[in-house]
């Protein structure tokens, strides 16, 4: 079994979301706690040279990125899609 951990940002970034929104992304943040990755599922591994490697989970028009170190998941960033170029440019710095 995995813990789930965040970082600052990503309970700012959970913070802006609407509520009915946020809940739906918390939710599947727990999920992953049981199974960072169920068949099937709207994860994938983000294709740059992050170390740790970085995964993004599809949720809605949302985002959440996150790295997985032993069985610890940290939660970086939860964002639009539309934002997501620009948060791993970021990211990358």
């Amino acid at each position: 079994m995995f813990k789930v951990f965040s970082t600052p940002r990503a309970e700012k970034d959970l913070n802006k979301i609407s509520e009915k929104i946020a809940r739906v992304i918390f939710k599947e943040i727990l999920f992953l706690e049981k199974n960072p990755f169920p068949d099937g599922y709207r994860i994938k591994k983000i294709r740059r040279l992050f170390k740790p490697a970085k995964y993004e989970l599809k949720v809605q028009d949302y985002r959440v990125l996150f790295s997985m170190m032993s069985n610890k998941i940290i939660i970086g960033r939860i964002i639009h899609r539309k934002d997501l170029e620009l948060a791993l440019k970021k990211m990358r710095r």
